[in-house]
Formats: structure tokens, sequence, C-alpha cells
């Protein structure tokens, strides 16, 4: 068996990193503007530019669960604040390797639901994924398959898309710096980027539990991330 050795960095990616490292974006401030409900809040967050006399100030707003003091940022548009606000969301985890609240519950509403920055959905008991829906999955890979050439028909050079027994691969092409010159002028390199395995649902189907509700605005918060 060939072992694995790691090998010495050569000058322009060593000089990449500390480049990188020099000029990074950091928060350097957060600041408190006030309560929007019990799990909504409004905050300044200021971005420091290195070596440059400048902030960039971003007014956001985000979810937090007070028991659990985790954070996700929503969007600005009202109907998505009004959202939280009407209904009172306990936001939670998908799960325990997310660090991002995109789901949670409303006693108001009886309600699960899921969001992204982009838009947010609820669902209660008898609420049916159709297909076409957003956050509906098919049960058969080959359809999944087509739909998924289809949704990249217009980037197939950028694209990569693979069937396996299980799942539907994507990646995509992306130009990943790798180095930096003497004049600090970026080494770039093409390479592959997997976004996502997409593998079969349920179909259509209807929700009969509460958490039957759950995996619906799970599955909508995955994909409208």
């Amino acid at each position: 068996m060939i072992k694995n050795i790691s090998r010495i960095p050569t000058k322009e990616e060593d000089r990449l990193k500390k480049y990188e490292k020099k000029n990074k974006l950091f928060i350097d401030k957060r600041s408190f503007i006030k309560n929007l409900s019990p799990y909504l809040f409004l905050y300044n967050e200021r971005w420091n530019y290195p070596d440059e006399d400048k902030y960039s100030v971003q007014e956001k707003n985000v979810v937090r669960n007070s028991q659990l003091d985790l954070v996700g940022v929503i969007g600005s548009d009202d109907y998505l604040i009004n959202y939280f606000i009407d209904a009172q969301i306990a936001p939670e985890l998908i799960c325990d390797t997310k660090k991002i609240c995109s789901i949670g519950f409303s006693n108001t509403t009886n309600k699960w639901y899921g969001w992204s920055h982009r838009a947010i959905q609820g669902f209660n008991i008898g609420h049916t994924v159709k297909k076409g829906d957003i956050n509906y999955k098919s049960k058969d890979l080959d359809e999944i398959y087509q739909s998924v050439l289809d949704w990249y028909k217009y980037s197939r050079d950028t694209t990569r898309i693979m069937k396996f027994n299980d799942c539907v691969s994507v990646e995509i092409m992306v130009e990943e710096a790798v180095g930096l010159t003497e004049t600090n002028e970026y080494i770039y390199r093409e390479g592959w980027y997997k976004i996502n395995d997409i593998y079969p649902g349920k179909g259509e189907w209807t929700a009969k539990t509460l958490e039957d509700c759950k995996q619906m605005a799970i599955d909508f918060a995955i994909a409208v991330r």
C-alpha cells in the first residue's frame, strides 16, 4: 500500500496562505438593535477590512433559540420577518452537524417551518407535497437524474452529473486560488466541487403526524438554502 505522505508547500502556496491570513475579513463588532419577537432579533454587524481604514456595516435579522443559543440569519423581506413575529417560531437545527437554525416549530400555528434567507414555508398535519413543489423528492432515481439534467441544461460544460445506485451527484467546475506570485497575483486551478447528492424521497405524500411536518420543513429548508 502506498502511504499518503504530506509534502512541503510550494513558495506560491505558502505566500497565498500568509496573504489570505493577513487580509481576511472579520467581524469587528456586533451591535444589538431591538427584539422583534422572543426568537427574532435585529442587529448590526460591522466587518473590518484589514490594512484599510474602512468598515462594512450590515443590518441583519437573526433567529435565536434562547434555550440552545443557536443563531441563523434570515432575509430582510417583511414577509419573512412577519412569519417569525406572528407565528412565534422557535428555531432548531436540522441535525447536530449543522450550525445554522433553518427549521422551527410554532405553538401558535401548530406548524413546522423551514426557511433560508430566500423563503419560508409552514407545514401542518394534512399538508400534501405534490410534484412541482420545491420540497418534492421523486421516488424514482431515473426521474431525479432527468430532472437534474433539465435543470442544468444551460451549464453542461461546467456541470458534472452522475447517477449512482442510490443517488444522483452534482458537481460544478470552480476556479480555486492555489498560489500567489511575488507580485501578489493569484494563481488559479480549475477543479470539480460537489454541491449535492440527491437521494430518492417519498414522491407525493401527505403529512399525518407532526414528525411528518418536520420532515417536510427539513426538505424545504435544504431545497431553498
